[in-house]
């Protein structure tokens, strides 16, 4: 009985060394919270009260947002990788679900109302594929350390605000 009390306690104390180490390293690497002129945002649990709504863009998608313009992607996720704290980047996203862009009238894709993990970068522009996805393994290795379960969806919005492009990234939390 005390041995086993003992290792479990010895696990603690290993998981939360790991645990300040990342933690030093991503400050060493990223001391501004940021990569370049880009502005990261801490990742934040979020209760989105109400659906964000979008019109479903058919095709291709616009790469990026003009100044006036509102675009969401949602990508379904690989189960194996969407569960793993270190996921391979290449094999997270299975495919797009749907993409959709603000506009007035019928509305035909969503962001649902509920509960998520959320992260945001700010900069002179959107961020690329490459850069968001990045992002995304960052929230989802952050969203499991803390236990959270997350979904098999992954949004990513991209906006324009306080003369700032802004990439947002939302998993739901189940």
């Amino acid at each position: 009985m005390v041995l086993v009390c003992y290792f479990k306690t010895l696990c603690d104390k290993i998981v939360l060394v790991t645990y300040a180490i990342y933690s030093v390293v991503k400050t060493l690497f990223y001391p501004t919270g940021g990569v370049g002129d880009r502005q990261l945002g801490a990742f934040l649990n979020l209760e989105l009260r109400s659906p964000l709504l979008f019109k479903k863009i058919y095709g291709n998608p616009p790469s990026a947002p003009g100044i006036n313009n509102e675009i969401i992607l949602c990508y379904e996720l690989n189960p194996a990788q969407a569960r793993s704290i270190e996921p391979d980047r290449e094999m997270l996203l299975r495919h797009l679900q749907f993409a959709g862009e603000k506009a007035d009238g019928a509305q035909s894709a969503a962001l649902p109302a509920g509960h998520y993990i959320f992260a945001q970068s700010r900069g002179d522009a959107s961020l690329n594929q490459e850069e968001w996805l990045d992002m995304a393994v960052d929230l989802q290795k952050d969203g499991l350390w803390e236990r959270n379960k997350l979904g098999d969806l992954l949004y990513v919005r991209f906006l324009f605000e306080d003369d700032k492009f802004v990439t947002q990234i939302f998993r739901p939390v189940i």
